[in-house]
Formats: structure tokens, C-alpha cells, sequence
């Protein structure tokens, strides 16, 4: 079995981390990881200093010093400074999309979308996410005019998908009738 791997970054000369923008939030760099059939692990015990996201599709993730295991359908998120230690078994068939972002109102964005307290949210439902990832991949690997712009939109579309997905709210697809 090959590695598959997609993933689109943002470059600022030779560099892809050092990416800054004027925007309040901004992707950094976005991919997938599919076909996976080896052992790897990520240890980093200072940290990134952006944010990231994983939304794990199959297989399984394990994350911290003990290997939590974070399995498919969840999705985990490591904040600045947080160490970042993660990895995958080899022949779990594990799957996943990761997004890395920053800005001067990242911490708040994910404040007003309920998803800034916890760092693991599971049993989520990945085919409304799916198609705003891909038009954010896409986005980034062509590089048209305000690209960045629309990343971020598409990005705050994607948060508040997951924070009403993760919500207990139940809506009634018949309530919007005593709107008109």
C-alpha cells in the first residue's frame, strides 16, 4: 500500500511557517493523509505556534505521552505552545486532514464556536466538513486573487459547522415555514 498525501501551503518566499497575514484568522497550511502503512510519530514538546486540527476519517490517532487514542470520526485540536505529540500505527488504515491556523483572533473565533475549552470532539459527522476542506485545499494550491480571504471564510463556515454538529440543540427542519 503507497502513502497518499495532499496538502497545500501557504509560502512566503522559500518558507511555508513563518506565513503572517493582516487577516484576524488565517490557514496556514491544510492536507490529507490517506493510504497510510507506516508507524510515525510527531514529538514536539514545545509546540507549534499556530493551531491545529485534525479530522480523523479512519484508523485512529494517538495523541499525548500515553497515546490516547483518538479514533475516526473525532476531531482534535493543539493550540499554541500546547507540546504536540501524535502519531499513527502502521496497517490501521488511518486517514485524516489536518489544518494549521493563526491570527490575532484565532483564540477568540474558536471561543465564540464553543470549541476553544476542549481539545477532543467525537462521534462527529464528516460530509458536511469534507467538501470545505477540499474547496480550502484547492484554494491554497491555486492561489487566486484573495485567496487567503476565502480560506478564512471557508474556514469559519467549517468551525461553525462542527460547533452546530457538536451542539444538543435538536432543530426542526419545519420551523424556518413560520419565518415566511
Amino acid at each position: 500500500m503507497e502513502m497518499n498525501i495532499i496538502q497545500s501551503h501557504i509560502y512566503r518566499g522559500d518558507r511555508i511557517e513563518k506565513v503572517e497575514s493582516d487577516l484576524p484568522v488565517y490557514v496556514r497550511s491544510c492536507g490529507h493523509l490517506y493510504n497510510i502503512d507506516i508507524k510515525r510519530y510527531i514529538c514536539n514538546a514545545y509546540g507549534r505556534d499556530d493551531y491545529q486540527i485534525f479530522f480523523i476519517v479512519k484508523g485512529c490517532l494517538y495523541v499525548g505521552e500515553e497515546n490516547i487514542p483518538v479514533p475516526a470520526g473525532s476531531i482534535k485540536i493543539f493550540k499554541p505552545g500546547e507540546p504536540l505529540i501524535y502519531g499513527r500505527n502502521a496497517n490501521e488504515g488511518t486517514e485524516y486532514y489536518w489544518i494549521h491556523f493563526s491570527g490575532p483572533d484565532a483564540k477568540k473565533l474558536l471561543e465564540s464556536v464553543d470549541l476553544y475549552d476542549k481539545s477532543c470532539y467525537y462521534d462527529m459527522k464528516f460530509t458536511e466538513f469534507m467538501p470545505v476542506i477540499y474547496k480550502m485545499l484547492s484554494e491554497i494550491r491555486l492561489k487566486r486573487m484573495n485567496f487567503e480571504m476565502q480560506c478564512m471564510c471557508y474556514f469559519i463556515e467549517l468551525l461553525n459547522s462542527i460547533s452546530r454538529a457538536n451542539s444538543n440543540t435538536e432543530y426542526n427542519d419545519g420551523d424556518y415555514k413560520e419565518l415566511f
